[in-house]
């Protein structure tokens, strides 16, 4: 019975605190349209094959730290929110130094490549901020601007 309530309570403890950081992450995200909104292409609104996975998205994009809106934006810019394996064997995320060819896809591998690319993310932002301590990148669940996301896009393709 205590590992239930342990469990419960944790559960809750990260539910208070992924809301309290969504509410940090709308004004967040007010302000950069505001500052920024002239720099973002427009997109047409996300088909439901994106949004199907937004609470699994939002869930780990929060124990990682990571925005939410940027992982489901390069899964749709890699394969088009796609529930599939790429032949090319890198993934829905496309991680050139993962191989998932030999892979199943199922939800439990799906989730294991949507952490594969929020530890990949990470590593490179930690990499780019040890190399470049004065002009690090800032993104968090609910810290979003424009420059740090120029610099992870250039990061995430290849640059380091």
């Amino acid at each position: 019975m205590q590992l239930e309530q342990i469990r419960d309570f944790s559960h809750n403890q990260l539910k208070s605190g992924q809301e309290l950081s969504k509410k940090n992450a709308e004004e967040q995200k007010k302000n950069l349209v505001v500052q920024w909104g002239s720099g973002f292409s427009t997109v047409d609104a996300l088909d439901s094959s994106c949004l199907g996975w937004y609470y699994t998205m939002d869930l780990l994009s929060y124990v990682y730290d990571f925005p939410t809106a940027l992982t489901i934006a390069v899964w749709w810019k890699e394969s088009s929110c796609g529930y599939y394996l790429p032949k090319n064997g890198d993934g829905p995320f496309q991680i050139v130094s993962k191989d998932y060819s030999k892979v199943k896809l199922n939800q439990d591998t799906f989730e294991d490549m949507i952490e594969d690319f929020l530890v990949f993310s990470k590593h490179k932002i930690n990499r780019y901020n040890s190399r470049n301590p004065k002009t690090p990148i800032k993104l968090r669940y609910d810290q979003v601007n424009y420059p740090d996301l120029l610099k992870f896009a250039a990061l995430y393709n290849g640059l380091s």
